[in-house]
């Protein structure tokens, strides 16, 4: 928006042809110079409609069950869940609470709207006399190794144990999961921050090699 349109003024006096690059460059400045509150009427406009629709319980809940669909991100943040979630409970079931309390407990404290319906339901599948399992299967959230885990400690007796060993389980698969994802996005964002200064760079210094070529002749 101010170097770039200096140098097309000095391309359109040489009347030498600009390089599609340029051209595309130049479009893009002249927008957003000429229509920059038109977009910025556009992000508050979308800024607004995204902030009313969380506060509805309906878009909550939406957004919340969305976000352990998001591609990459979605699984960390389930496994982030599912860590916190089991720890917490192994720890109340250690203490002596009695399990529909300490889902009471959970249930109040937990942020994420989806995974809060999930544990009122676990809540409730519990108190009309079904099994911890059962319940946790019923969910559709959780994956089966927790299903398979916490069956085991249900019949042995050693719920608590079961539920501290998942927790840790998954404290490690996080710790893994952030590790890869940034030895991925490192070299994917400086590829994508070079790929960007580099069409810039090549779009300011084609027309300027052609004005070269216009001042030899």
């Amino acid at each position: 928006t101010v170097v770039l349109p200096k140098f097309a003024v000095l391309f359109e006096t040489s009347g030498a042809r600009l390089p599609l690059p340029t051209l595309f460059l130049l479009k893009t400045s002249y927008l957003i110079k000429r229509l920059w509150f038109i977009f910025g009427f556009i992000i508050v406009g979308i800024g607004i409609w995204v902030r009313t629709y969380l506060a509805s319980t309906k878009g909550k809940y939406n957004f919340d069950r969305k976000l352990f669909k998001v591609p990459i991100f979605g699984d960390l943040y389930l496994k982030t869940i599912i860590a916190g979630f089991v720890r917490t409970l192994g720890g109340m079931t250690k203490s002596g609470v009695p399990m529909l309390e300490s889902l009471i407990v959970l249930e109040k404290t937990i942020t994420n709207s989806f995974m809060r319906k999930i544990v009122q339901d676990i809540r409730n599948f519990i108190s009309e006399g079904g099994n911890l399992t059962e319940a946790f299967k019923a969910g559709g959230l959780f994956p089966p190794m927790v299903i398979q885990m916490i069956s085991v400690g249900e019949k042995s007796g050693m719920l608590d144990q079961m539920f501290f060993e998942i927790a840790a389980f998954y404290d490690n698969e996080v710790e893994n999961s952030i590790k890869n994802m940034v030895t991925v996005l490192e070299p994917t964002l400086l590829l994508s921050m070079g790929l960007m200064v580099g069409f810039i760079a090549l779009s300011v210094l084609m027309p300027i090699f052609n004005l070269i070529k216009v001042f030899r002749k």
